[in-house]
């Protein structure tokens, strides 16, 4: 071996148990490891070895049975696991059933190996540090143990059990017995999760030639680290302190044990049982092998990047390893040596360095007792102390008691003043209510009111509109029959203009001409009889002005023509001293009655066929008009 032997840091990584959970490996092969978070720079590391998906076995013939026969040479060794709660340390120590942990399958081969040596003894303790406290783990019944130290055997632990292991029954045997009785619990990490530092101790003694190796292998299971979390109960807390405690006292040793700059100083491996125990596995006469237990997930990265950062600072430890060799010779002596005949062998130096090792070891045995007495009389104290200020809070709690009685007197007296006050405020609320519904009804009866007069005038407004459509629409009307007026104006304009020649019969002579009317009650014999009347002067001839206003002058000393038709006088029309009647359709009432009057009184004379020349009617599309013949009376 050479002089200046380093840790061996290896690391294992957990595989992720759920695919859809983010790891932080931003890269990892053989012997790097780059970790990363949002927000944070990368983090690189470098180990001896780095394992993804290699199980127990696979480890174990790689980098653990090669040490595990340093250690059959005489080479104290050292096995340690550590990271958080929740990284595999457990299962890389202890395993399952289907895949064997590093401390059955170290002891198997151990145990194997050793089966070639007919002297050897395999003799395994399994204990446990709780709390600052040593609990045989193979021995229930035993009480709290005590750390020694001799100057041959170095730390050790007085009283622990020792089982003797020949074969595989008997190593798996121990092993599930001491599993068994460790201390677990329920974490937010983990469903069983050990609280506890378990340290497997194998003592190894054999001849070989002239020499008896006695070398030493720890296997130890490191308690998780985890924050303390609110919601874990007290015990709970109480454990994470301790174990915080332990762990904090292993990292502060790792530093300074990797400092080189620092030669010679202080190591603090009395600040906890755990580094005490290990004291030999740090930092002296062995070699340590370091398994980093990580996983992957985000939500852990500050307790990760510490694991890496202090598994990484224990690849700088180096220190020398030498092999437990005792002689035969020494050994048979110090066999033969013993209290009860020191007075026989007071001349032998041998003896005298025996007796003063067992009186050391009484000395340093009192010298613990005091240590553990001191810091039982130290805790009584400070027990003293937390009772005194509990004395002090029950007090406190007395004199707020008091003030808590006079306060609910106090609250009661305001209670029966709320009363009164809630009733007062009833009655005010009943009379506020009646007020209110006395408002309601005549709100009501005021709405009833305006809703009358809302639909009186809705009414009223549209019987106006009605009223102003009416009468638009007899505008209307009255517009229509206008235009139809015109109209028929227009039409009969026309007429009169196409019809202006035929209203009059003619005998070839242009200035001869009588009306039609007249003509059609006329037969042409008649006419041509009485020609004579057409030999009369143009301006004395019977003329129609127009169709709507017929007149015609006639000399009162001239006869009618259908006088001299007809041979019988004329009869004076009774239309005579009447106005002249233009259009029948707009003649008033008491004008058609009178005028129907006149009409029947000229019935009854026509006799004979006797017509009055100076009365004609003429039908014209629909339209009755009156000729009315004024005669001119004599100058």
């Amino acid at each position: 071996m050479s002089n200046n032997t380093p840790f061996q840091v290896y690391l294992r990584v957990k595989p992720l148990l759920d695919n859809n959970q983010d790891s932080l490996i931003q890269e990892l092969d053989e012997k790097r490891i780059v970790i990363t978070k949002q927000g944070r720079n990368n983090k690189e590391f470098h180990f001896d070895r780095i394992f993804n998906n290699e199980n127990n076995a696979q480890i174990f013939s790689e980098i653990l049975q090669h040490n595990i026969n340093y250690f059959l040479e005489g080479y104290n060794t050292t096995i340690l696991a550590y990271g958080i709660t929740g990284s595999g340390k457990t299962h890389t120590i202890f395993g399952n059933e289907k895949d064997e942990g590093l401390a059955f399958q170290c002891l198997n081969y151990l145990v194997e190996k050793t089966n070639a040596y007919p002297n050897a003894l395999v003799e395994v303790s399994f204990i446990e540090i709780y709390n600052e406290t040593i609990r045989d783990l193979l021995n229930t019944n035993q009480k709290s143990l005590v750390i020694m130290q001799d100057s041959q055997r170095g730390q050790y632990i007085s009283g622990v059990q020792q089982m003797v292991c020949k074969n595989c029954e008997e190593v798996k045997e121990v092993l599930n017995l001491g599993n068994q009785n460790r201390s677990l619990a329920q974490t937010i990490y983990n469903v069983s999760s050990s609280r506890s530092h378990a340290v497997i101790q194998v003592n190894l003694s054999y001849k070989i030639e002239n020499q008896i190796l006695t070398p030493k292998l720890f296997i130890v299971d490191l308690a998780g680290s985890e924050k303390v979390y609110l919601e874990q109960k007290s015990k709970n807390q109480q454990e994470g302190s301790n174990i915080n405690k332990s762990l904090l006292a292993l990292s502060h040793c790792l530093t300074m044990l990797s400092d080189k700059t620092k030669k010679n100083q202080h190591i603090p491996y009395r600040n906890s049982k755990l580094t005490r125990l290990l004291q030999d596995s740090l930092g002296g006469n062995t070699k340590t092998i370091m398994i980093a237990c990580v996983q992957q997930n985000k939500q852990s990265y500050d307790e990760i990047l510490n694991t890496l950062t202090y598994s990484q600072r224990a690849t700088q430890i180096k220190r020398q390893v030498q092999k437990e060799v005792t002689s035969i010779q020494q050994n048979s002596k110090s066999e033969d040596l013993s209290p009860t005949n020191e007075s026989q062998h007071s001349g032998d130096t041998s003896s005298k360095s025996i007796y003063l090792t067992k009186i050391y070891n009484d000395i340093y045995q009192n010298v613990e007792e005091y240590y553990e007495i001191n810091n039982s009389i130290m805790e009584i104290q400070s027990q003293i102390q937390a009772n005194s200020l509990k004395i002090e809070e029950t007090q406190e709690t007395k004199q707020e008691d008091e003030n808590y009685m006079k306060l609910l007197a106090a609250q009661k007296e305001n209670q029966i003043i709320e009363k009164q006050l809630q009733n007062a405020l009833k009655t005010n609320l009943q009379q506020k209510n009646i007020l209110k519904s006395l408002l309601l009804q005549i709100t009501e009866e005021q709405q009833s009111t305006i809703n009358y007069w809302k639909q009186r005038f809705a009414d009223l407004s549209k019987q106006i509109l009605d009223m102003k459509s009416d009468q638009e629409k007899s505008q209307q009307e009255l517009v229509s029959k206008d235009l139809i007026i015109a109209q028929q104006k227009t039409i009969i304009e026309s007429i009169k203009l196409q019809k202006n020649q035929s209203q009059y019969t003619t005998s070839g002579d242009s200035d001869q001409s009588y009306p039609i009317s007249f003509s059609s009650s006329t037969n042409n014999s008649q006419i041509k009889k009485k020609a004579s009347i057409t030999q009369q002067p143009a301006e004395d001839r019977p003329r129609f002005a127009n169709i709507s206003h017929i007149k015609q002058r006639l000399s009162p000393r001239e006869r009618s023509p259908a006088s001299s038709i007809f041979g019988t006088s004329p009869v004076r029309s009774p239309l005579k001293h009447h106005s002249i009647y233009r259009n029948l359709n707009s003649i008033s009432k008491d004008d058609s009655r009178e005028l129907s009057k006149d009409l029947s009184n000229l019935s009854i004379h026509k006799k004979s066929r006797v017509v009055d020349p100076q009365v004609t009617t003429i039908n014209l599309y629909g339209t009755t008009y009156i000729n009315v013949i004024d005669q001119k009376e004599n100058n």
